[in-house]
């Protein structure tokens, strides 16, 4: 029984350490080797230097945070990105932002607040 309970609170101190990456970073993406649509979303998103969190790097880490992921946005694969704390889901729907115009919308958004953050 003890086992169970400290699994589940690793597992939710996990989903607060995912939840505190997604508020924290206006760009952010979860993604593994060795799998297509993870590296053409980090091309697509290059430019503006995302945080790429890879889950491969240590694989018991990569499997808490894909568990925190599945609870928090119900999505299963990578890459999982998030704008501005909210979740856009993989590859795909990254691409569908940036062929619609919401994508500029959002990243203006995300360079004017840090622009206007800065001090002179």
């Amino acid at each position: 029984m003890e086992n169970i309970e400290q699994n589940y609170v690793e597992q939710v101190d996990y989903v607060d350490y995912v939840n505190n990456l997604i508020k924290n970073n206006p760009i952010l993406i979860f993604s593994r080797n060795n799998c297509y649509p993870c590296t053409k979303a980090k091309m697509h998103l290059a430019c503006y230097e995302p945080l790429n969190i890879n889950l491969d790097e240590d694989p018991d880490k990569g499997k808490l945070i894909q568990n925190a992921l599945t609870i928090i946005t119900g999505q299963t694969k990578v890459p999982n990105i998030f704008l501005k704390s909210r979740h856009i889901g993989g590859c795909m729907n990254l691409e569908e932002l940036m062929e619609s115009g919401e994508f500029r919308a959002i990243i203006a958004s995300i360079i004017f607040k840090d622009f206007a953050d800065t001090d002179f």
